[in-house]
């Protein structure tokens, strides 16, 4: 019924790249919104193409010649197009190019869109992503809009063209209308009061616009709706997760509270003791944040349910020492804790930060990460079952069956947004049940259970990926945002440089004088690609050797990647460390956390392949000292380069990367870091999982439709205070869609 077979042309290949891109249903054509506009009035004269290159543009021209041109290694063909300014614009294709120039005749006249380059003195589009034939002089004039779907290379490989997917939407759209889709989902009220267009008014204008002014009305409707039912599901989620909170902690908090406002107590405790002993004073970002997170671990105010809280700061902050006092706080409330960082190098690096200011305390605190040794592991385990472990800093070997707590109460998560939704909520849960091993791991480890009474505990998220309000309002609703913007003193900017490839003899020769005159350290880090670390590790190693033996062979070098042994990776961070290393080849093994005070020095290589805020985590391992430092972003020769034939993809690519580097330079502010990164990545990846259920933000953008995103939120929570389960009539419609868009997910529904 609701297939795509009543789709003209549509053969088994193509259906099969239509599934495989996420086309199964009508509504996943009705609801593929195009992502611009070709509009007749912003066409661009082929005689001022020359002012817009490396820019996307919009031509209109008629074939002049088309020929192809034999190749030693591929041919190409060549359409020469001309309009009515008298200025040329040449089209260059290297698929079927024998096709191609017998395709085009001359004096027929074509639409083109795409990135202009310029090659031995010619102005060309090569591959353009759009190219259509005008069947006659009046089909596109000035007034008219034409929508551009995103096709991906796949779904063109099968065949699938521009022309061919407008004339789909359009028999699917009416098609919907005969079923019933595109029937209105939101309720009266808001439609009223957010003057929005009815829904299949919005979908037809956004498929056939009238004017843009028209098509911005029709966006609007569609993005509204989009995140209105991502924030109903988050809504309902906070509300179910409020009504199964079982015995929260009120902790005792004051004598803590009275040090920071400078208070003599006649009996410190633990928490009081190490405040006093900091070489340093605590900023008044740090003051504020710790406050408000001892406000909500003491339930004042009648609160009923435990904290939830986010704590960001930028690379350098002083997050961590924030965390321990609140730690430390719980801990003499008689309460564990847990420290879960996302990789093994950060989490001994935090275990060997708290145990160094806690070595004259009387807390106890336990590392557990995968590796360790049979022996050691039964070790760590029975001091966490048995309560003698205060704090145990672990990696996702935290939520393992075999860990059991005997009083967890307060948990942090560092680097909250490495973790999935589902890995969070399982170390929350550890502390639901306090005796959870099975017959065989008692009798391995022979651990004896003492269970007191569960209780849900405090969480606090830390980040040094700065979520703006906005998007934090979104995600966590109901969590609270602690924010330290101020950097602690001594702390020297960091100076940022963007270099190329050719660049390399001139950075290796800076960073020998930095370590032979200065004694300082550097890092080099390889990127690592997603799915291939055994490759990035192969890279890394191949430039460990070339570098030793040759531009740095004078000084000590050093290399650490994921495949190494736990063990192995720890011993080279050590020596690092401890100076044994001048130089430390990595990967983003590195990326979070490791804080070596003399490495003055971060040189990134194929620097166009991290994000932003990956670039801004890895420039935060230098400039943790006093000395003046530096990051040396190497990018690719290509990005750089003005030569060859560049497709349209490529210059759109290596525009957008030198668009990102450049803003890493201008900018140390990690606030606007993050906000540039996910308008060029998305925010998918701060939930912690790709956006979840059938609601992916296909036409919305949470940092730049900040209106739309406060006011669903809103209506999202005054919608459920009024009608929790979406029973009365005016939001039957509105019930409908949720359970068709949630039916799978497995914990965010709980309509009854």
């Amino acid at each position: 019924m609701n297939s795509l077979r009543h789709l003209k042309g549509l053969t088994p290949k193509k259906a099969e790249a239509l599934a495989n891109a996420g086309f199964e249903t009508l509504e996943d054509i009705v609801f593929h919104v195009p992502g611009r506009y070709l509009d007749a009035r912003q066409l661009v004269p082929l005689a001022d193409l020359r002012k817009h290159l490396r820019q996307p543009v919009s031509v209109r021209g008629k074939v002049i010649s088309a020929r192809l041109i034999p190749g030693y290694r591929r041919a190409r063909a060549e359409i020469a197009l001309q309009d009515e300014s008298g200025g040329a614009l040449q089209l260059v294709f290297f698929d079927f190019p024998d096709w191609r120039a017998k395709q085009f005749k001359k004096d027929e006249e074509y639409l083109a869109a795409g990135y202009a380059g310029e090659f031995r003195g010619v102005v060309q589009i090569v591959q353009p992503p759009f190219i259509e034939r005008l069947e006659k002089p009046e089909e596109f004039v000035r007034g008219q809009m034409l929508p551009l779907y995103y096709l991906s290379p796949a779904l063109r490989k099968a065949g699938i063209r521009d022309k061919q997917f407008r004339e789909w939407v359009d028999a699917s759209i009416e098609e919907a209308g005969h079923l019933g889709i595109l029937v209105e989902n939101l309720p009266q009220e808001l439609l009223d009061r957010e003057h929005l267009m009815p829904r299949a008014e919005a979908i037809h204008e956004a498929h056939h616009p009238n004017s843009p002014e028209r098509v911005e009305r029709a966006r609007r409707r569609l993005k509204y709706e989009e995140v209105f039912f991502m924030q109903l599901r988050l809504a309902l989620e906070r509300q179910r997760v409020r009504q199964t909170v079982k015995n929260v902690v009120k902790y005792d908090v004051s004598r803590l509270l009275a040090a920071l406002q400078g208070k003599t107590l006649s009996d410190p405790g633990v928490a009081e003791g190490v405040l006093a002993s900091l070489p340093y004073k605590l900023t008044n970002d740090q003051i504020k944040s710790l406050r408000e997170i001892l406000h909500d671990m003491s339930k004042e105010g009648g609160r009923t349910y435990p904290m939830n809280r986010l704590l960001q700061g930028d690379v350098g902050s002083g997050k961590t020492i924030v965390a321990l006092l609140a730690m430390l706080v719980a801990i003499e409330n008689g309460y564990q804790c847990a420290f879960m960082a996302p990789t093994e190098v950060l989490a001994a690096q935090h275990f060997d930060t708290l145990s160094r200011i806690l070595k004259d305390t009387i807390v106890h605190t336990t590392l557990l990460i995968g590796g360790q040794g049979k022996r050691e592991r039964k070790n760590v385990l029975e001091a966490i079952a048995s309560g003698e472990t205060h704090i145990v800093v672990g990696t996702h070997a935290l939520i393992q069956k075999s860990v059991a707590f005997h009083r967890l109460g307060f948990v942090v998560t560092d680097e909250q947004h490495r973790f999935g939704v589902a890995q969070r909520k399982a170390i929350v849960d550890k502390a639901a049940t306090t005796a959870n091993l099975d017959e065989f791991e008692r009798e391995l480890f022979r651990i004896q259970i003492h269970s007191p009474t569960p209780v849900t505990p405090d969480v606090l998220l830390m980040t040094a990926t700065p979520i703006p309000r906005t998007l934090a309002l979104t995600l966590y609703g109901d969590m609270e945002v602690s924010t330290i913007r101020e950097l602690p003193a001594g702390r020297r900017p960091i100076k940022t440089m963007l270099f190329f490839e050719h660049d390399h003899p001139q950075i290796y020769k800076a960073a020998l004088r930095r370590i032979e005159q200065k004694g300082e350290q550097i890092f080099i880090v390889y990127p690592l690609r997603e799915k291939s670390q055994k490759v990035d590790s192969e890279a890394a190693e191949k430039a460990f050797e070339q570098l030793k033996a040759g531009a740095l062979k004078q000084v000590r070098v050093g290399l650490v990647h994921g495949k190494m042994p736990s063990s192995e990776k720890q011993d080279a961070m050590r020596r690092f460390r401890e100076k044994e290393f001048d130089v430390l080849i990595a990967t983003t093994v590195i990326e979070v956390g490791v804080d070596v005070p003399n490495a003055t020095v971060m040189i990134i290589e194929h620097a166009e392949r991290f994000g932003l805020a990956q670039l801004h985590q890895l420039r935060g391992r230098v400039g943790r000292g006093s000395a003046d430092s530096a990051c040396v972003l190497v990018a690719s020769e290509k990005l750089d380069s003005s030569e060859g034939m560049l497709t349209s993809d490529e210059i759109e690519q290596s525009s957008l990367a030198l668009e990102r580097l450049h803003t890493l330079v201008a900018t140390s502010d990690g606030f606007e870091i993050a906000k540039a990164d996910m308008q060029f990545r998305g925010t998918g990846e701060i939930l912690g999982q790709k956006q979840s259920g059938r609601v992916m933000l296909k036409i919305a953008n949470l940092t730049t439709d900040t209106d739309i995103v406060e006011q669903t939120f809103r209506d999202a929570e005054h919608v459920i205070a009024a009608d929790p389960q979406l029973r009365t009539p005016a939001n039957h419609a509105t019930r409908e869609e949720f359970l068709r868009l949630f039916r799978d997910e497995e914990s965010f529904l709980h309509v009854g």
